[in-house]
């Protein structure tokens, strides 16, 4: 009795279709980490340094407890004088948190991509709302 079961277990294996895991359809909710109005008075150059600067600044702040990406090792927003965009760089850093950062410097165009596991509303002192396994973040300038 038990050599037949593990024919049948054998067999049943062998005609057994693998496929891929489906995909199902998500819900995105739109919200907002970064708000900011820029450029008042300034030049269309600098006006991109300071939102970058100032986006790699609350990056820096979110990577603290990590080691920091060589992409987000730029000056304070307060120091864009001594900040160019040749100094910019593309890169990628993924820690299980994904950093993209692209800079097409041809078109003037800096783009950033930040992928996150949900770790609940605060993480550090555990207070708040707990997290949903399986939902993840993206924030992207």
């Amino acid at each position: 009795m038990v050599e037949k079961q593990k024919t049948t277990e054998a067999n049943e294996e062998k005609n057994k279709e693998y496929k891929p895991v489906l995909l199902l359809p998500n819900i995105s909710y739109k919200t907002y980490q970064l708000y900011a109005i820029a450029g008042k008075g300034k030049n269309p150059e600098t006006t991109l340094i300071i939102c970058i600067l100032e986006t790699c600044k609350w990056l820096r702040e979110r990577f603290r407890a990590l080691d920091m990406p060589k992409i987000l090792q730029v000056p304070e927003p307060k120091d864009y004088k001594n900040f160019h965009l040749e100094d910019l760089r593309s890169g990628f850093y993924d820690v299980g948190y994904i950093l993209m950062v692209e800079w097409l410097p041809e078109e003037k165009n800096w783009s950033m991509m930040l992928n996150e596991p949900d770790h609940g509303s605060d993480p550090e002192t555990g207070d708040g709302r707990p997290a949903l396994p399986g939902r993840r973040f993206a924030t992207h300038v």
